[in-house]
């Protein structure tokens, strides 16, 4: 596909590059250095993910006022939606600790602040991706606004927490490397 357009300008899916962009972040590449910084978020992410998982496998669900979601790696946005999910159901799990020890235990690693803050930084870049997905729209023109309004947002804030910076660089870092218009396809 690439050989049929060269010569011409190349510009990727700005929706799956800004899905990359978050996966990128969490979960680094391989050009990433190892960051203790990001243990506090990856543990949350862990108990949420082993939390859902366990709900939906032993019919707990069924007790919670609305569903838990999945983070699956290949869809869009699980990641936020999974997180949302635990905190819309946080206090009918609260209330389910003392009955449940697996939930008390999955509960005590997902501090509910922490869960907000972390919601509140993965929103704009779904509502962002959101924006670039019309069908019926042309969103070309918004790619560029997009970014921009991204990396003000990601910008770093002297009251973060060491993790939230830590993630508000690499988002900034991957959104420059991933979110870009270039005159040559990626090699």
């Amino acid at each position: 596909m690439q050989a049929a357009f060269r010569g011409r300008t190349w510009l990727g899916c700005a929706s799956h590059n800004l899905n990359l962009v978050q996966k990128h972040a969490f979960d680094g590449t391989s050009d990433d250095r190892p960051s203790t910084t990001l243990a506090p978020v990856r543990l949350l992410l862990q108990h949420c993910k082993e939390l859902v998982t366990w709900a939906r496998r032993s019919n707990f669900q069924r007790d919670l006022p609305k569903s838990l979601l999945q983070c699956i790696e290949v869809r869009w946005d699980s990641r936020f939606d999974m997180l949302s999910s635990v905190d819309d159901n946080y206090d009918a799990l609260l209330a389910a600790t003392p009955a449940n020890p697996k939930v008390a235990a999955h509960l005590q690693h997902i501090p509910r602040d922490m869960l907000k803050a972390l919601m509140a930084l993965l929103q704009p870049l779904k509502e962002n991706r959101l924006k670039l997905c019309h069908e019926r729209a042309p969103t070309l023109h918004l790619v560029l606004l997009v970014k921009n309004r991204l990396l003000t947002l990601f910008a770093e804030a002297e009251e973060d927490e060491p993790w939230m910076a830590e993630i508000k660089r690499r988002l900034c870092r991957r959104l420059q490397l991933d979110l870009k218009v270039d005159k040559q396809p990626p090699k």
